[in-house]
């Protein structure tokens, strides 16, 4: 019995490869950005708002467009995230 493609796609390699390196790249982009003070310590968000984006239906992605999915996943919960300390509080980098 054959494989089914989507099936085969899920266990590629490469493609595993090439989604772990995206959302390493969107993990660090996030550090470099809170690193630099750039993200708020409360963000300002409505919490309809945020009870309806994370209630949407996620469609199941094709295994091509799971890095995708994991960046939007990602940003959608940093965005509206609280951090852990205030900028202020945060020693000096040397």
């Amino acid at each position: 019995m054959p494989i089914p493609e989507a099936l085969a796609a899920a266990y590629d390699p490469e493609q595993f490869r090439r989604d772990g390196h995206a959302l390493i790249d969107a993990l660090a982009d996030y550090l470099g950005r809170a690193g630099a003070r750039e993200l708020p310590v409360l963000p300002c968000a409505d919490p309809t708002a945020l009870t309806q984006e994370y209630a949407r239906d996620f469609v199941t992605p094709e295994p091509a467009e799971l890095s995708a999915l994991a960046a939007a996943a990602l940003n959608t919960a940093a965005s509206s995230s609280s951090r852990r300390t205030s900028p202020d509080s945060r020693p000096a980098r040397r």
